[in-house]
């Protein structure tokens, strides 16, 4: 398809009213207007895609892509409320209070009587914020901490603040995603199925999740490791998990190109700052507590799971028995099974079939998992980018059939819109596997 200027033009603006509308008029109940709008900008997204754009269209289409998120600077979280618990952790901090060793629902009015944002942050957290310790490493805590410190008495102005860190974040991953691809020589226009797509721009910038800066670090840490700055790659990786644990599963991929000596220093200093920035963390009495947190990731929260609800579900309707504690930690074990066999059977000393690992083994923990939040499938779009894969694409656009089970105040799923979701992932995954996908994002390598 032949690149022509009105084209995107035409294209652009329309995008520009799907965001407008879910960033400032849609509510996550209201899912009929966010089903189409999301629809719709995933439609644009696709046409957007497929254009073979020249050098200076495509500078167009990456100013588009931060257009869109910049429409968003002044919106309110609509479709998520861990804002909120981001605010709290920020107002706790600059007021000398530990997240980490002090639940809201027990220091809430008594020791917080001195912030002015407490009371309305407590009547926004939900029962879960509420009676649980933050699981947020250090390194996200600062994000928040620095908010607060320049907001104390805005809860728009922190909002505002950490989608500002969150923009700063995705540039440099666009910036050093390009860099990238070039080393591995892969066309760099793949940059734009992540800069582009409506689930990484509401999610993230639009819904303040912060796998944005994890994200940047990671690509960072990627395109050091390319570049044989094995120091400085270690560092970067390891920032990026003191922001979201996701890396770690992928971090062993990034060894197999060394010798023996030079997996053990990358480890080290892997390790070295792991533990320097998780120090804050270590050195509070609040350690038990975040560990805690994560732990009840495994076994208590259950959202948007594939496999898990298979199960259960074919359970319930055979025996009329809920066996959900069971199959979570069984299904846990499974996956870490076929992780380790990903990173012991596969040619990972070559970049390009690392990059492949590293996507398979995130696609097979979150295929297990019990809780599969949209914004989670980030990750699985940004290495798709250095990929030939697409279908977490695919994945990023049929996810938002989960936010179905918010459409009235008390929450509930529908099992067959998730059945629904992840029968369409596996389909695409397979036909990718063996070559008989429909073209839908043009000519990529």
């Amino acid at each position: 398809m032949a690149l022509k200027t009105y084209r995107v033009h035409i294209l652009v603006i329309l995008s520009i009213i799907g965001y407008t509308v879910i960033g400032y008029f849609t509510r996550r109940e209201n899912y009929e207007l966010l089903f189409t709008a999301y629809f719709l900008l995933f439609a644009l997204y696709f046409f957007l895609n497929n254009l073979e754009p020249k050098s200076s269209a495509f500078n167009i289409l990456v100013g588009s892509a931060f257009l869109f998120r910049l429409l968003l600077l002044f919106s309110w979280p609509a479709l998520s409320d861990d804002f909120y618990r981001f605010v709290w952790d920020g107002q706790l901090l600059s007021h000398g209070l530990n997240p980490y060793s002090h639940l809201p629902a027990e220091i809430y009015p008594g020791l917080t009587s001195g912030i002015p944002l407490s009371d309305a942050l407590y009547s926004h957290l939900n029962t879960l914020q509420r009676s649980n310790y933050t699981c947020y490493p250090p390194l996200h805590e600062l994000f928040f901490y620095l908010s607060a410190i320049l907001f104390p008495k805005s809860l728009f102005g922190n909002v505002l603040m950490m989608r500002l860190f969150i923009l700063a974040a995705e540039a440099g991953t666009v910036f050093f995603g390009i860099k990238a691809l070039r080393l591995l020589q892969k066309p760099v226009n793949n940059i734009l199925f992540y800069a582009l797509n409506p689930l990484i721009i509401i999610e993230l910038t639009g819904n303040l999740h912060f796998e944005a800066v994890m994200i940047f670090f990671f690509v960072l840490g990627l395109y050091w490791w390319i570049k044989n700055r094995n120091h400085l790659s270690s560092f970067a990786l390891g920032m990026s998990v003191s922001v979201k644990l996701i890396t770690l599963l992928v971090f062993p991929f990034f060894l197999f190109k060394f010798g023996l000596k030079k997996k053990i220093i990358f480890i080290l200093l892997f390790l070295t700052a792991i533990i320097l920035l998780f120090l804050p963390l270590f050195l509070s009495v609040g350690q038990a507590g975040f560990f805690k947190s994560i732990a009840l990731y495994f076994h208590n929260f259950e959202f948007n799971a594939g496999i898990l609800n298979l199960f259960r579900q074919s359970i319930l309707m055979i025996s009329g028995l809920d066996l959900v504690v069971v199959f979570g930690p069984v299904l846990l074990v499974i996956s870490t099974l076929l992780m380790l066999a990903i990173y012991l059977f596969r040619n990972n000393n070559l970049p390009e079939v690392a990059l492949e690992s590293m996507l398979f083994a995130i696609t097979v923990f979150y295929f297990f998992a019990t809780t599969v939040h949209p914004w989670y499938l980030s990750t699985l779009v940004v290495l798709s980018v250095f990929t030939r894969f697409r279908y977490p694409i695919v994945w990023s656009m049929v996810v938002i059939l989960s936010y179905y089970a918010y459409r009235y105040e008390e929450f509930s799923e529908n099992f067959l819109l998730i059945f629904i979701e992840y029968a369409v992932v596996f389909l695409y995954y397979t036909f990718e596997l063996f070559g008989w996908q429909k073209k839908l994002f043009g000519k990529t390598g």
